[in-house]
């Protein structure tokens, strides 16, 4: 069994990748299976440049799975589309390429995914893809997508009543086993999604590139985030 983390991804996210914003290529992580001091956390690093994907921790595994995003060389700063999936091992800090089974689904960026702990299943949905994922196009995308970690096989879910083509939204699986999708920006125009269609109670200002946590009594708590 490996020790218990908090992982943070370096997947970044941008409005224009042709800016000078910097990708960071780290992926730092924090051991708190043992006391340490909150000024000063003792985080440790590893790196690829890989950003504006989304990651999630195998079940069964001791391995950490990034899907989409950008990829670039760490050394001549090219533009690398070998795969849309990549995997780090937590225990050799490698990273590989892995073989999967069934058809992988498009490069994309600024998605969200979950992974199901009970199954060892990934879903992610939606995201765009453009020019830097290897589109000519800005195309938003609305297909969902399943990648069994245990099988590791890629598989497709239902788009019937799927919502728009989306992207920057985030993704909450709740204990019921139903996924929560909120904000972001929706069709080929980018605009943000209403996300008081059906929810009461404050009304909150429509947002993308936000984050949101489930708390063990089932409230979603929404963070920060931007609007168009």
């Amino acid at each position: 069994m490996f020790q218990p983390l908090i992982i943070y991804s370096y997947c970044y996210y941008f409005v224009n990748p042709s800016s000078s914003t910097t990708a960071l290529n780290q992926i730092s992580y924090l051991d708190v299976s043992k006391p340490f001091n909150n000024a000063n956390p003792p985080f440790e690093e590893n790196s690829i440049w890989k950003f504006i994907c989304t990651a999630f921790l195998s079940p069964q595994k001791n391995i950490i799975y990034l899907f989409g995003g950008i990829v670039r060389d760490v050394n001549t700063d090219i533009g690398s589309l070998k795969s849309v999936l990549y995997s780090y091992n937590l225990e050799t800090n490698e990273w590989t390429i892995p073989t999967t089974n069934g058809i992988a689904p498009g490069k994309r960026r600024e998605m969200n995914g979950i992974i199901n702990n009970k199954t060892g299943k990934f879903y992610v949905f939606g995201g765009l893809s453009d020019q830097f994922t290897g589109t000519e196009n800005i195309i938003a995308l609305n297909d969902m997508n399943i990648f069994d970690t245990i099988s590791l096989t890629w598989s497709k879910g239902s788009t019937i009543y799927a919502p728009l083509p989306r992207a920057d939204y985030t993704a909450t699986l709740l204990s019921n086993g139903i996924i929560v999708f909120i904000g972001g920006r929706e069709t080929n125009y980018f605009v943000d999604v209403d996300i008081n269609q059906t929810a009461q109670g404050v009304i909150l200002e429509n947002r993308n590139g936000h984050s949101a946590v489930l708390t063990p009594d089932e409230r979603i708590i929404i963070l920060v985030g931007v609007k168009i």
